[in-house]
């Protein structure tokens, strides 16, 4: 999944403090479901180990407490550190492209340039502000000052799942950072991601393994397939149309009607904790995430 880009230029301070984020809010998941679920041991994973939840709740941790909470966690970033600092030169400091750019100064956010917002989705803008709450929480919540970065602006994407053949950008220029979307997500289904975890850790700490419905589950739009099979997911509802063991549907929102709000058609959306009721979790993306990297083995 692509991640929003911004222009914002950062000493490894920055990197480390955006990436943490991320990383905090898997091990956060990983706690909360350890005892009603399996997690497979993977070779390269540190030994298994969960903080008390005083450390988990905390916004304010060193460098050196996170690294010693949370072992192994930090891989991504001390790689995106040691490729070194990022370039510059080959960017316009002028360019006016991407929604945002701005610099980290005396402790503040700074917005050098912002988008309007009559010329972005409205998807486009809560991202935007999504990722610079995200960044302003990081800042003010860090235990030491964080040094200022550069006046300039400059290009910084995210590293893409797929690593291009070939490619003009340097390699210094990504860096893990928090999708938007751990912020909060405007969709009544989702929500904010730590309210996400609770309610999932609510009907995993009451739904046992044989109480959960034995069928497979999946709800999606059947034209975002992956680049590599565009009809994936088309196939998979043709496949599993009609059969007993599958809960397996393009998802529909429901109708209501715009003056009395009467629902006018059924939709078949469900709640993004209400999957964890079913014993089996259809995943129809082929590109790698976070979760599945060496260092977060998938939870099953």
């Amino acid at each position: 999944m692509a991640l929003i880009a911004s222009s914002i230029v950062f000493s490894s301070s920055h990197i480390f403090l955006f990436s943490v984020l991320i990383l905090f809010i898997l091990y956060t998941l990983r706690s909360s479901l350890s005892s009603q679920i399996y997690i497979p041991t993977h070779p390269s994973s540190s030994a298994r180990h969960y903080p008390p939840e005083e450390t988990l709740l905390s916004r304010s941790l060193t460098e050196e407490q996170c690294r010693a909470a949370f072992p192994g966690l930090l891989k991504e970033v001390d790689d995106a550190v040691a490729r070194g600092p990022f370039v510059q030169d080959k960017f316009d400091p002028e360019n006016s492209l991407g929604p945002v750019r701005g610099r980290i100064k005396d402790g503040k956010l700074y917005i050098i340039f912002a988008q309007r917002e009559n010329d972005m989705s409205k998807d486009a803008v809560r991202y935007r502000f999504a990722v610079l709450n995200q960044i302003y929480r990081a800042i003010i919540t860090s235990p030491t000052p964080l040094p200022p970065t550069p006046r300039s602006g400059s290009w910084s994407f995210a590293r893409p799942a797929i690593s291009p053949t070939s490619s003009s950008e340097p390699p210094q220029n990504h860096w893990p950072m928090p999708h938007f979307s751990h912020w909060t997500w405007p969709n009544p289904l989702v929500g904010p991601f730590d309210a996400v975890l609770a309610r999932i850790a609510a009907i995993e700490s009451a739904t046992p393994w044989g109480e959960k419905i034995d069928k497979a589950v999946w709800r999606g739009t059947l034209w975002f397939s992956p680049i590599g099979n565009k009809d994936l997911r088309k196939n998979l509802v043709k496949v599993a149309n009609g059969k007993e063991w599958a809960d397996i549907e393009a998802g529909r929102a429901g109708l209501r009607n715009a003056t009395t709000g009467e629902v006018v058609e059924e939709g078949n959306e469900i709640g993004i904790e209400e999957f964890c009721r079913y014993k089996y979790i259809i995943y129809t993306d082929s590109q790698s995430s976070v979760m599945q990297s060496p260092n977060f083995p998938p939870i099953s």
